[in-house]
C-alpha cells in the first residue's frame, strides 16, 4: 500500500518559502499603509482648515480685505487667527512664546519628513482636538 503525503522536509521547505516571501513584502506593505494614513490625515486637516476659512469668510465677508489692510505682519496674522479660531476645535492656542515647545518628532510634513521645522518664523500655533497642529 503506497501513501502519498508530504514529508517533513517538504513541509519545512514550504514554510521557509512562505517566511521569506512574508519577510520581503511586509515592510513594503507597512510603509504603504503608513503613507496612506498620513495622506488621509493631511486631507482631513486640509478639509477642516478649508471649512473653517469658508465659514469665517461667510460670517465676515470683508475678512480678506481687513487682513490685507492690517498687512502681512504680526497684527494681520493675529487678526486672522482670532477670526478663524471660533470655527476650529482648538485644544491649545499658543502665541509665539506663550506655550511650551511642541515635540516636533510627533509631527510630519506631507513627505513624511521633519525637515525645515525650525527654519520658519511662525508666530504661534493651534493644536486641534484631533492632535493636528496649524502653524502661523
Amino acid at each position: 500500500m503506497s501513501r502519498k503525503a508530504f514529508t517533513l522536509a517538504k513541509t519545512l521547505i514550504t514554510l521557509a518559502v512562505i517566511g521569506v516571501v512574508a519577510a520581503l513584502t511586509i515592510p513594503n506593505l507597512t510603509r504603504k499603509y503608513q503613507a496612506a494614513v498620513l495622506q488621509s490625515q493631511f486631507k482631513k486637516s486640509y478639509s477642516t482648515l478649508q471649512q473653517a476659512v469658508a465659514q469665517a469668510v461667510k460670517e465676515n465677508p470683508d475678512l480678506y480685505d481687513e487682513i490685507r489692510q492690517t498687512g502681512n505682519n504680526l497684527v494681520g496674522i493675529d487678526y486672522f487667527k482670532d477670526k478663524l479660531k471660533p470655527y476650529l476645535k482648538v485644544a491649545v492656542d499658543c502665541r509665539s512664546d506663550s506655550c511650551p515647545a511642541l515635540n516636533f518628532s510627533n509631527y510630519r510634513n506631507y513627505q513624511n519628513t521633519m525637515s525645515g521645522w525650525g527654519n520658519w518664523g511662525w508666530t504661534g500655533y493651534f493644536v486641534l482636538e484631533d492632535g493636528s497642529a496649524i502653524f502661523f
